[in-house]
């Protein structure tokens, strides 16, 4: 069926679906809120929301033909499933490697996005980036490899692009060179042909975050 990803007007945590939807070859389309100006309306269509996933409503939003999907994590991984499941690693040992290392930058996302949000001094914000554990473990991990799992990619580093995107925003002058191996990871992911072409293109939305967020990118 037709496939729409509906979230806010920007990247935000509906970004690394984008980039996925464009990197399996999907057939999809946009849609968006305004945000701060259409919460209303969202909240109204919301409210009319059927079917058995009704109550979970929430954005982003996957809807294919009449059956829909919240929560991004859940998106991320059906449509990993639905299009290449060697998204998930391509034998055991990466599979292994993969549900370890998928849940850990899963984790990321409070620590990493919601420092941005918070109105503090730049240096504290920072340094907050620069002793993240899961940044460090994750560091570590990636030394000798070209991507999280090896030299494939998986759905692990659709995920953790977003919480990089994000750090770089928080800390840009410090982090890259905090995190050498994380920066070529992100250099390298970010060259491969399908996701540059999705950045290239419409379907990639700016600025990154929200009008509220204390800092934003329209990289």
């Amino acid at each position: 069926g037709k496939i729409t990803l509906t979230y806010w007007n920007f990247g935000g945590l509906a970004r690394p679906i984008r980039m996925l939807l464009d990197y399996v070859g999907a057939d999809w389309s946009n849609s968006t809120y305004v945000h701060g100006e259409e919460a209303e309306k969202w909240a109204a269509d919301k409210a009319a929301k059927t079917g058995p996933f009704a109550m979970f409503a929430n954005l982003p939003e996957l809807k294919v033909g009449d059956h829909c999907m919240y929560e991004h994590d859940a998106i991320l991984t059906a449509i990993a499933w639905k299009h290449d499941e060697k998204l998930f690693g391509a034998d055991q040992q990466s599979q292994a490697a993969h549900n370890l290392i998928y849940s850990a930058v899963t984790k990321l996302k409070d620590g990493v996005l919601g420092g941005i949000f918070a109105p503090v001094p730049a240096e504290e914000r920072a340094k907050a980036i620069e002793n993240n554990k899961g940044l460090q473990q994750v560091e570590k991990w990636l030394e000798g490899k070209k991507f999280l799992c090896g030299d494939n990619i998986t759905l692990a580093d659709f995920y953790f692009d977003t919480m990089w995107f994000g750090a770089r925003i928080a800390a840009k002058d410090t982090c890259e060179a905090k995190f050498p191996n994380i920066q070529k990871w992100y250099t390298t992911f970010n060259a491969e042909e399908k996701i540059a072409k999705h950045r290239a293109s419409d379907k990639y939305l700016k600025p990154f975050l929200p009008p509220v967020a204390a800092l934003n990118s329209d990289e």
